[in-house]
C-alpha cells in the first residue's frame, strides 16, 4: 500500500471512530460522522463537505455543472451523492383549517346523540273541581270592604270569581264561550255566605263603579244585573232573588258577573 492510500485510510478511519474537526478554518464543529472530501482528502461536518463549501483541490471547471431535478446538486463526487441521499426532504407546510380539525376532534370525543324524534304534548290535564276550589281559597280576597278575613269563618264563607261584562256592538251577538275570552279575568274573591243578595249587589256597583262609567254606563240598580252562567250556557240571573242569602243563590266556584240588564246569551 502507498503512502498516500496508506494516509486516505489513516484519515478516513481517524474520522469515522473518533471523531473530528471540521477542516473548515471558520468551523471546526466536532462531527462524529465526519465527511472526507475524495479532493482534497480533509474531514469536513456535512455543512460544508460539498465542494462547494469549502476551500477543494478540485479544478473550478469541474465545479460549474448543472442541478439536477429537485434542486439537488450532482457533480460525481461520492461525497456529494452521500449528502444528497441522506439529507432529509423539504418539509412542507400544509395550512390546515385549524376550525375543521376542532371539529373533527370534538366529533371524535363527544359524538352528537342520536336525534329523538319528539313525541306531540299532551294537552294539559283538566283539574278537577275539588282541586280548582282549593287553589281558588288560596286567592281568593274579601270582596265585602267592612269584613275581613277574621271576621268571618272559613266555613261561612262563599268562595268564587268575580266579572264585569260591558260588550260591545261586534261582541254582543257571539257566543258566550267567545265573549268570555274577550272579558279580563274575573277575580277571585269570597263573600259571607249569610248576607243577602241585595247587600252583595250593591258592594259589587260599588267595587266596579269606575268601570262602568267608564263605559257611560249607569251604576243604578235598576239597569244592572249578576248573573252566572250554569252549565248548558244557560244565564241564570241572580238579582232576581234580591233578599235571599247569597249561599241559598250561588254555588262555590261559580262565575258571578255584573252586566246590563238587557244582557243576554245570543
Amino acid at each position: 500500500m502507498t503512502d498516500q492510500n496508506q494516509q486516505e485510510t489513516s484519515t478516513e478511519d481517524d474520522a469515522f471512530n473518533s471523531g473530528t474537526h471540521c477542516a473548515r478554518a471558520d468551523c471546526h464543529t466536532l462531527d462524529f460522522l465526519p465527511l472526507v472530501c475524495p479532493h482534497c482528502h480533509l474531514a469536513f461536518c456535512s455543512s460544508h463537505a460539498h465542494v462547494f463549501y469549502h476551500e477543494c483541490s478540485l479544478p473550478e471547471v469541474l465545479r460549474t455543472v448543472p442541478l439536477k431535478e429537485g434542486g439537488s446538486i450532482s457533480t460525481g463526487d461520492p461525497v456529494c451523492e452521500l449528502i444528497n441521499n441522506h439529507k432529509p426532504p423539504a418539509t412542507r407546510t400544509i395550512k390546515e383549517d385549524r376550525n375543521a380539525k376542532a371539529k373533527e376532534i370534538l366529533a371524535a370525543r363527544f359524538p352528537v346523540a342520536a336525534t329523538k324524534e319528539r313525541k306531540p304534548t299532551r294537552p294539559a290535564k283538566e283539574l278537577s273541581p275539588a282541586l280548582k276550589l282549593m287553589m281558588l281559597k288560596r286567592q281568593a280576597v274579601s270582596g265585602d270592604p267592612h269584613k275581613k278575613d277574621s271576621a268571618v269563618s272559613p266555613l261561612c264563607r262563599w268562595y268564587g270569581r268575580l266579572g264585569c261584562v260591558m260588550p260591545t256592538s261586534e261582541s254582543q251577538n257571539l257566543p258566550w264561550d267567545e265573549q268570555r275570552a274577550l272579558l279580563k279575568d274575573p277575580k277571585a274573591i269570597w263573600f259571607d255566605k249569610n248576607t243577602v243578595v241585595g247587600k252583595i249587589f250593591d258592594i259589587v256597583i260599588t267595587s266596579f263603579r269606575t268601570e262602568l262609567l267608564s263605559h257611560s254606563h249607569s251604576c243604578s240598580t235598576s239597569d244592572l244585573q249578576l248573573f252566572t252562567i250554569r252549565s248548558g250556557n244557560i244565564l241564570q240571573v241572580i238579582t232576581d232573588q234580591c233578599s235571599a242569602t247569597w249561599g241559598d243563590v250561588v254555588e262555590d266556584g261559580e262565575e258571578v258577573w255584573i252586566s246590563g240588564r238587557n244582557f243576554t246569551l245570543s
